[in-house]
């Protein structure tokens, strides 16, 4: 194979010219599709990785330019590439101006091109070019004798030979392209001495010195995988600025960016990085307390508990408007070094963002489509493990056989009414017509067998129950013209949820515009606009699940919705109240879907536009300016023939008091009710800063320091109102006399409360905060010899959330770090199975803030407005916040020691990290004087400590040219403890402290239990205090009688992926794993949804309840049953039950905490590229199918059947299971 030198701007287009004469048509076809699989593979580079990437920057340029200089050349190279220029000053003098068209040319090739008959040549060592005058070498002589040839291989470290390697001889411009056996042939090489240079996508550039002389021997050139790739990271970008990732020594973690485009169970970009980012949890558990996700720990009790979102550079309330097709890189900050940047908003960790943007030079538009639909799927319904019809009948009919459940659940204690409500379900109405001599034991037993051979649950799936899916689809332009880029982007997310009826569309546009005004002045615009419009029908109050009675059909055999007016009253109630009112009291729950709706529309706008003035060599001017403007409207319409508006007007009704008179209404009688809930949010972000960046003494010395001031505003306004006698068709509602209904109305039909009905005003309310920040903050970075970096940050941070008191305004925050990159030392030099090894360590304060949404702390008191009707006016002010003077701000110091490392030539790479984290002075109410008149105000209170240990770990298994196999493991370990903590009257009771979250000395979300000690003889529970007393009484435990049960926060979390690569198949297989946490079971008697263990066993008026746990008929029985089961006897009489013994010594006994520990595999990912030559002949760039499979449970520690991401950690209840093995199918077209 014989090549030209590629001297001019159509090198390429000779070059294939070329080889298609010398290899024949077959053999073109095939090196045809190898340059274009090197163009693609430089694209996706170059896409992957334009700001902060994961896997190294692009080694291929783009650029159309005329007549330029060197210098403006490199800075385009530098942006593209990441790879810098080094040169003394005066040394481009003399050089020519460049006129080039280069399109995804190799970087190797660029240059050859640029530095043709320049003056110069250069020099690439890691991610530096340095430039070098040219001497008098071969290239300028005449030959001494005749023309040589060099030729060899290239082989990757595992020995496999590379296919497509760009081989390029300095000086000169001589190149050349292996072939499939790795070979490589230059000819018409003068004799003389070169330096070889050999680049291949993924590895790194390797120069190595030749001596071309006759009869000269194979040249053979081992490539190593690039660093950059093993650690998976090159460059950091923390908001502000980005930096080599040598060169800091902060931590933080990148995920793989190609594992979050293919997840498809969520368009919430946190979501997707489940187990990619060490130190970063995700607990989908229900009801986390404000702290789904975390980092490195708790930190706070009552402050703000949610991460810090930052994109390009500005500060977001959360990602939900961010589409993850856009997304470019994701950097989560962990440390001080890394984070205390952003200051007292970062304690609980950043998420940095940065999105697509186009490239400059590329004269064309390039789109692609990415799209998906995930079918996941009915809830699983029977995972809740309740009784069915034939059980339940059964336990009922034994019940109810016992005189004792006669004597203390009476038929007039169940007809009792509460407002207005008595509901008894049909086998009870049946079984107490029984017992009071209605009808007789036969006919009972009739009607029960007939209610125990039916089964809802069925049409409870068909009818509450849909199957759910989420589908995305993307359309994305990216590209430039001359000193102009973009990236654009239109996607549309259809979430079908499932619940009937539901709908949820969201349309979203992302445009990014970049203009390089002139050599010193750059501008970016970026303009996102989300437009989310849902709606939904009227569903039962917590919807319907195999709670509810199991025989209770919703249709009949002939398909007609059945009436259930039971659930609220008995039919002679409801027709006693119908008579008296005039309204129809009927309730039909399938009828009642139809009869009102609820609506959203929520519009955002975020537009980010920044300014960069280069003002002289290393210095520069950057200002970023932030907006978000968001309105939300929320209609919730109850039509005048809910069930809700007819029981509320026949609960405001007084009978007509003389025969054929009229009733007297005190709401509308016509009309339905709306509510409209209307939500504002402005938010700014102004910063300016000084940036100088130098490097000297021939790159030994590199400094990059930042100086700028920042301000933030976060506004929000909450109004809702109350239309009553609402017409939607006239868009009229009706007046009501709010003064005579706060002061409520008797002899109603029946009374609203437990006397009489009262209505508050409600006709309109509103809320509004306003969070402002102004801060003036610093950074430096200095490298001395490549191997020793020290960073320093210092930032002052004032806050209007702590009043007007600047001595608590005002918070400064500091930190330093240090790191040494061992393997660039010399006595490194001979170790060569190590690649790479940097040691970290860091130390800061960092800072946080008390929620905007709550728990504000002032210096003087505040106060608040609000309507009340029983004032002179309407209107009525307290005290909203009380002032403290001495309120101070929580600190978090933060500790941490880092090692990143490859060995192996890339066989084993990762980090690991050790960190402390020390809270004081945590924000929350404390007591107040005696005397203040109040009893507790907003104040510090404690300490928290936290201590982990992380680490990422990745292996090549196996590496060959058409196969790949590595594994990464993600690795957090933490230990939350309160050390210190101020509590205002601590309660010694057991049942209160029961609840207590926060204790001096243990972990944060701390849970307690009874020292379980089985059932006495008669099935009462029994427990152990402290003093080793046994006893079943109730009332007598005290809190130092409890036993600390763990937390339900998991301690050991993180991920476990496995990928594989064979030829144009990938298949990745991501696990996550929780450990550590402790969870209640949903034990008997914990309360009525799992079954009481005492009193009428019932549902609450209007409420899908009423099943009972199948373990009820495993309980306590006959004497003799305490040897065989821990669950308590039931006891007819709740009076009796209190008196005699406490069920929840059972319930919240020790027995029934379990381990919470978990692994799932969260997805599994199979997708396939169509080869080269097929998508070319689409005219296509890349192809690519995928499909998924997500949410496996693969194993769970506990023994009950309980998935733990669907058991809510506050209640011990069960949750109905959604979204699990889902399975999703993707496409990807790149034109």
């Amino acid at each position: 194979m014989h090549f030209k030198a590629l001297c001019n701007r159509k090198g390429i287009a000779l070059l294939r010219l070329f080889a298609a004469a010398s290899l024949g048509q077959g053999h073109f076809r095939l090196f045809n599709q190898t340059l274009r699989v090197m163009k693609l593979t430089a694209i996706i580079l170059l896409v992957s990785v334009l700001h902060v990437s994961a896997t190294g920057r692009s080694q291929t340029v783009t650029l159309k330019v005329r007549n330029a200089s060197l210098e403006n050349l490199f800075d385009n190279v530098t942006t593209q590439t990441g790879y810098y220029f080094f040169y003394r000053p005066g040394q481009l003098k003399g050089s020519k101006p460049v006129t080039i068209n280069a399109e995804q040319l190799p970087l190797e090739a660029f240059l050859q091109q640029v530095f043709r008959d320049q003056p110069v040549t250069y020099m690439v060592q890691n991610q530096t070019i340095f430039i070098v005058t040219k001497t008098d070498t071969a290239q300028h002589k005449k030959p001494a004798a005749p023309p040589l040839t060099v030729q060899g291989e290239v082989r990757d470290s595992l020995g496999n030979l590379l296919r497509g390697a760009t081989v390029t001889l300095v000086p000169g411009n001589a190149l050349a392209i292996t072939d499939k056996k790795g070979v490589f042939v230059l000819h018409d090489i003068a004799p003389g001495r070169y330096v070889l240079r050999v680049s291949y996508v993924g590895f790194e550039t390797t120069s190595i010195p030749v001596n071309a002389t006759e009869n000269m021997a194979p040249v053979s050139v081992v490539l190593k995988l690039e660093s950059a790739n093993l650690v998976e990271v090159t460059v950091l970008n923390n908001g502000y600025q980005t930096l080599s990732r040598d060169r800091s020594a902060g931590s933080f973690s990148k995920p793989k960016m190609d594992v979050i485009y293919n997840r498809s169970t969520s368009m919430d970009l946190m979501q997707r990085l489940d187990g990619q980012l060490p130190g970063l949890v995700i607990n989908n558990s229900p009801n986390q307390n404000g702290n789904t996700i975390t980092v490195r720990g708790n930190s706070t009790i009552f402050a703000d508990k949610s991460l810090l979102y930052v994109v390009d550079g500005v500060v977001v309330t959360d990602l939900a408007d961010l589409n993850p097709n856009d997304v470019q890189d994701v950097t989560l900050l962990k440390d001080a070094t890394a984070a205390s940047i952003w200051g007292s908003r970062a304690s609980n960790g950043v998420i940095v963002v940065v999105t697509k943007k186009g490239s400059f030079g590329a004269n064309k538009l390039k789109v692609e489509y990415n799209g998906f639909v995930n079918f996941q799927g009915k809830p699983d319904v029977e995972y809740l493990p309740y009784m069915r019809s034939a059980e339940y009948i059964q336990t009922m009919k034994e019940l109810f056989a016992d005189p004792a459940y006669l004597t203390a659940n009476t038929y007039a204690s169940a007809n009792m009414l509460i407002s207005g409500n008595a509901a008894i379900a049909p086998h009870e109405t049946i079984l107490f017509k029984q017992y009071r001599g209605l009808i007789s034991e036969a006919t009972a037993n009739a009607q029960l067998d007939s209610l125990a051979a039916l089964d809802n649950l069925s049409q409870i799936k068909d009818i509450w129950y849909r199957n759910a899916s989420l589908s995305n689809h993307t359309v994305s332009v990216r590209g430039g013209f001359g000193n102009y880029s973009l990236y654009g982007s239109l996607a549309y997310t259809n979430t079908t949820s499932s619940t009937p009826g539901e709908k949820n569309n969201a349309y979203k546009i992302n445009l990014r515009q970049d203009v390089n005004v002139s050599k010193r002045v750059s501008v970016y615009l970026i303009t996102n606009l989300v437009n989310t419009i849902t709606s939904a029908g009227r569903m039962p109050n917590l919807g319907v699940t195999s709670r509810f009675f199991p025989y209770q059909l919703f249709k009949d055999v002939d398909g007609n919705s059945i009436s259930m007016p039971w659930l609220y009253r008995t039919d002679s109630l409801t027709t006693l109240y119908q008579a008296k009112s005039g309204v129809n009291l009927n309730y039909n729950p399938i009828d009642e879907m139809n009869y009102g709706n609820t609506k959203g529309n929520n519009f955002n706008a975020n537009i980010t536009g920044g300014i960069t003035v280069k003002l002289i060599k290393g210095l520069r001017v950057e200002g970023v300016y932030g907006v978000m403007n968001g309105n939300s409207k929320t209609t919730d319409f109850e039509s005048q023939k809910s069930f809700t508006v007819r029981n509320q007007l026949a609960a405001f009704t007084v009978p007509a008091t003389t025969p054929g008179g009229s009733p007297t209404y005190y709401l509308p009688t016509t009309g339905g009710k709306l509510t409209t809930t209307n939500v504002t949010r402005r938010n700014y972000t102004i910063r300016h800063q000084l940036v100088y960046d130098i490097t000297s003494g021939n790159g030994d010395h590199q400094l990059t320091t930042l100086a700028g001031q920042e301000a933030t505003s976060a506004f929000g306004n909450t109004n809702i109102s109350v239309a009553r006698g609402y017409d939607p068709e006239l868009n009229t509602s009706l007046p009501i006399d709010y003064v005579t209904l706060a002061n409520g109305i008797s002899g109603t039909v029946f009374p609203s409360g437990l006397t009489r009905s009262s209505l508050g005003y409600d006709a309109y309310s509103e809320t509004e905060n306003l969070a402002r920040t102004t801060s003036w903050y610093s950074n430096a970075a200095y490298t001395y010899l490549r191997r020793y970096t020290i960073n320093a940050s210092v930032r002052n941070d004032k806050s209007n959330l702590f009043g007007q008191d600047r001595s608590v305004q005002y918070k400064p925050l500091w930190s330093i770090g240090l790191s040494w990159q061992i393997n660039r030392e010399s006595f490194m030099e001979h170790v060569m199975w190590v690649d790479y090894l940097t040691l970290r360590a860091t130390y800061g304060l960092s800072g946080n803030q008390p929620s905007k949404s709550g728990y504000f702390a002032a210096a003087y008191d505040i106060l608040s407005g609000g309507t009340n009707i029983n004032v002179p006016g309407g209107i009525a002010y307290s005290i909203g916040t009380y002032g403290n003077k001495r309120i101070s701000w929580e600190n978090t110091r933060n500790y941490n020691v880092g090692l990143d490392y490859s060995f192996l030539k890339g066989r084993l790479l990762g980090n690991a990290d050790l960190y402390m984290r020390r809270t004081t002075n945590l924000i929350g109410y404390v007591p107040a004087n005696a005397f203040a008149g109040v009893t507790s105000f907003v104040g510090n209170l404690g300490d928290m400590h936290n201590t982990g240990v992380e680490t990422r770990l990745t292996s090549v298994n196996f590496r060959k040219r058409d196969f790949i196999w590595s594994t990464t493991l993600i690795l957090s370990y933490n230990v939350n403890k309160v050390t210190k903590l101020y509590t205002p009257n601590p309660t010694t009771s057991a049942i209160q402290y029961m609840s207590t979250r926060y204790a001096e000395g243990y972990s944060s979300y701390a849970q307690w239990g009874y020292r379980f000690k089985g059932l006495d003889n008669v099935g009462d529970p029994l427990v152990e205090l402290a003093d080793g007393t046994i006893t079943k009484k109730p009332g007598v435990a005290l809190a130092s009688d409890l036993v600390y049960m763990g937390t339900w926060q998991p301690t050991l979390t993180g991920g476990f992926s496995n990928n594989f690569r064979y030829r144009n198949f990938q298949l990745s297989c991501n696990m996550v794993y929780n450990f550590g946490s402790r969870l209640k079971r949903d034990a008997l008697g914990l309360n009525t949804t799992t079954s009481a263990l005492a009193g009428r066993t019932s549902t609450s008026a209007g409420y899908f309840f009423g099943n009972m746990y199948r373990d009820f008929n495993s309980r306590w029985k006959k004497t003799g049953d305490e040897t065989i089961t821990n669950i308590p006897a039931y006891i007819p009489s709740s009076s009796i039950s209190s008196s005699q013994r406490s069920v929840l010594y059972y319930a919240n006994g020790d027995i029934n905490y379990f381990d919470g520990a978990y692994i799932k595999m969260r997805d599994i990912n199979l997708s396939y590229t169509l080869p080269q030559q097929i998508v070319s002949r689409m005219r296509a760039e890349e192809i690519t199918f995928r499909a998924t499979l997500s949410n496996v449970l693969l194993w769970k520690a506990n023994q009950y059947g309980i998935d733990p991401e669907f058991h809510n950690s506050t209640t011990a209840e069960r949750t109905i299971p959604f979204a699990q093995h889902s399975i999703a199918f993707g496409l990807n077209l790149r034109f």
